[in-house]
This record gives C-alpha cells, sequence and structure tokens, in this order.
C-alpha cells in the first residue's frame, strides 16, 4: 500500500479566515510592506537624497466572498465586526492571526450570482502608540489654579463687602443669607468624619463673624476646602458643590440707602462663595476616577456650563482666574487612557460569549459586556437590542 503524501506545508498552515470572529472565504490578498522613504530633490543638484523614516504601516487589501443560501447572515455579521471600532484579530489565511484596524468594506451583490456575494476589505497593522501622554500632572495644575482662582474671589469679596453701621436687622437678615448658603452641605452631615462639625462651628460663629470680612472668606473657604479633603473627591461631593455653586441669588430691593449697601455686600458674600465652589468643585472632577472617555468628557462638559454661569458675575479679576482654571480642566479631562465606549446594536440574538470573541477576539470578556450592560441572561442577548462595549482602552 502507498504510503499517503502530507499536504504541502503552505497548505497545512493555511487558516479560514475571519474577521473578530466573522468567517470569509478569500479569492486573494494583497499585502503591503516597506519603508516610509521621502526623496528630497534639491535645484540645482542632480543628486537626490532619500530619506528613511522608518518601518511602513502593513496593509493587506483582502478580496473575498460568501456563499450559500443564507449568505446575508454572514454578510451583516461581516459588516457589523468592521463598524465596530477600534482594533480587532484578523485571522489572515497565510499569517495567521493579526491585530489590526479595518479601513471599510465594498460589498458587491449581483442578481445573476443569487447566494452569493465578494467582499474587500482593507486592514491596516494596529501598531501602539510608543509615544508618552502629554499630561504631566494635570491634578496640580487644575488645583493651583483652584487655589488662585478662590483667592481673587476672597479678595475681591474683602474689598466689596461692608455692613458696618447698618441697623441690626440688616445683620440678622445677612446671616439668615449666609446659612442659607451652607445648605447644601446638609446632605454631608453624617459623613464619618470632622466636616459636619466644621459646618455646624461655621453656623454657629456666623452670628459674631458677620460684619468681618476676612473672617467670613477663612469660614467659607475652610468648609469648602475641607469637603474635598475630609469627604472625597466622590459623586456626592460633586453634587454638592454642584449646587453650591449654582444656587439662586436672593435679591434684596434697593429701595433705600441702607438696602442698597446690604444688596451689594449680599450680592458679594454669595458670588463668592459660588466662585469658591466651583473651582473646588473643577478640584474634584479632575481628581475623580472615571470608567470610560465618555463620562469624563460629560462631566468636564457640565462643570465648564458651572463656570460659565458663575462667571457671568464674576469681577474682572475673578472672572480671569475662574478662565484659566477652565482652561486647565479641559487640558486634562479626560484622561486620553481611558477606554472608550460605544453603543452596538444587535443584528442578531447571541450569547455575551459570542458577542465577546465577535469584538474583542477573547470570549473570556464576556464578564465586561455583562456587568456593563446589566444583561440578566448572559447566554441570551436579544437581537435588536442596544450594548455598550469598550472600543478602546
Amino acid at each position: 500500500m502507498a504510503a499517503r503524501e502530507n499536504p504541502p506545508l503552505w497548505l497545512q498552515n493555511y487558516r479560514t479566515a475571519s474577521y473578530r470572529g466573522a468567517e470569509f472565504y478569500v479569492d486573494n490578498v494583497d499585502s503591503q510592506f516597506g519603508r516610509r522613504i521621502v526623496t528630497h530633490e534639491y535645484p540645482q543638484r542632480d543628486i537626490p537624497y532619500s530619506e528613511d523614516l522608518g518601518r511602513k504601516a502593513r496593509q493587506f487589501n483582502v478580496t473575498g466572498y460568501l456563499i450559500g443560501g443564507e449568505y446575508q447572515l454572514a454578510r451583516d455579521g461581516l459588516i457589523e465586526a468592521v463598524e465596530i471600532g477600534g482594533p480587532g484579530d484578523l485571522v489572515h489565511p497565510y499569517m495567521g492571526t493579526l491585530s489590526v484596524v479595518c479601513g471599510g468594506i465594498t460589498v458587491r451583490e449581483r442578481r445573476q450570482d443569487g447566494g452569493y456575494c465578494e467582499v474587500s476589505f482593507t486592514f491596516i497593522e494596529d501598531g501602539k502608540n510608543e509615544f508618552p501622554a502629554a499630561i504631566s500632572n494635570p491634578q496640580t495644575a487644575v488645583d493651583l489654579a483652584a487655589d488662585s482662582a478662590q483667592g481673587s474671589s476672597g479678595s475681591v469679596f474683602d474689598a466689596a463687602y461692608d455692613i458696618d453701621g447698618l441697623p441690626e436687622f440688616v445683620r440678622t437678615e445677612m446671616v439668615d443669607a449666609a446659612n442659607n448658603l451652607l445648605n447644601p452641605f446638609d446632605r454631608l452631615l453624617s459623613a464619618p468624619n470632622d466636616f459636619a462639625d466644621s459646618v455646624l462651628a461655621l453656623r454657629r460663629d456666623l452670628i459674631t463673624i458677620i460684619n468681618r470680612p476676612a473672617a467670613l472668606v477663612d469660614g467659607f473657604l475652610g468648609v469648602i476646602n475641607r469637603v474635598t479633603k475630609q469627604v472625597g473627591k466622590t459623586d456626592l461631593t460633586s453634587a454638592t458643590l454642584h449646587d453650591l455653586s449654582t444656587g439662586e441669588l436672593r435679591l434684596v430691593p434697593e429701595t433705600t440707602g441702607t438696602r442698597l449697601r446690604q444688596s451689594r455686600s449680599q450680592n458679594a458674600l454669595e458670588n463668592m462663595v459660588r466662585e469658591m465652589g466651583a473651582a473646588e468643585h473643577a478640584r474634584v472632577v479632575a481628581g475623580k476616577p472615571y470608567d470610560s472617555y465618555q463620562q469624563a468628557l460629560n462631566t468636564r462638559s457640565q462643570l465648564m456650563d458651572e463656570i460659565d454661569q458663575v462667571s457671568e458675575t464674576a469681577a474682572d479679576e475673578v472672572f480671569d482666574a475662574l478662565q484659566t482654571l477652565r482652561a486647565k480642566v479641559v487640558q486634562s479631562i479626560p484622561d486620553p487612557r481611558l477606554p472608550e465606549i460605544q453603543s452596538i446594536t444587535m443584528r442578531q440574538s447571541l450569547p455575551a460569549l459570542a458577542l465577546a470573541y465577535q469584538i474583542y477576539g477573547d470570549p473570556l470578556r464576556d464578564t465586561d459586556i455583562v456587568t456593563r450592560n446589566q444583561i440578566g441572561h448572559p447566554g441570551f442577548i436579544p437581537g435588536g437590542s442596544s450594548v455598550e462595549v469598550v472600543i478602546r482602552g
């Protein structure tokens, strides 16, 4: 009996092509390799100079096809795989598994070719960003800008606030206004630290310091700074400082000279607290952890609106400091290393394991999909449902 010949090595190494787990047949692959060469040709010189700028990104132009009575399901799976952002695993029939990004897919269907379609892809190697992030210490930059804004706000208030010599009822109403400004902190008074004591102490002292602007600056700034240090950079702290900086101004009717001075002093006090609150909120937003790039971007946008609102009534000196703070926040948030999330619509029902393999090439990442989307039955994600997946990070 004749010995059975082994298939040639190229055939032994041949693999079924797929992208993000979606399989297809291959007709041909054009692969591009080489160096990035720039040729310089100078006037009045016959000899050019060719400059080598490093290896060229590897590119794979793949032409393939799908065939069969249900080829449309495979086609839709390929389209879905291509439309997911970020890199994915390409099983190259001759070169094995490669991490690539897909520049697009062209699907050609003709009536006379029933049950068949041609697909063409352009894949480029994913590579990696080997350069360090440009942000050195974003929290420090925001902290310094926040300190500057709060210092400017305190100085402006100190110069504008004056209720000396006004009737006792003005002092009483000013104490009430100052107490009202502390109300957003009430939700934090059960915190297991000394923050509650500092708020209660300021409320108690207001009656004696209400006509001393420097003491009011120290009292309110002390409480506002302590909320970050003692309660922490949490969502609850963020919500509290947002309420503090966006609270409505209490109007005083400017019907007499006394009321006019009261109105100006009360406006100065309220503006100071709102400005200091916005600056402290920037400190919190810059230091909070985020689950995704989009979450950080949305939080930053809300803070920008808050700073803009406070800036409308700020004195020139404070306005400039707040705009500097705003710029520092924009530079530091979001961290480019945060994962980026994309929402995809399921074209067909799949278990989370299969979806994770299709997107990441790793079925073990199904836990992230299940947790992120609060999926009750991981074995069945219904077609048509919207699912959030990590496409970068």
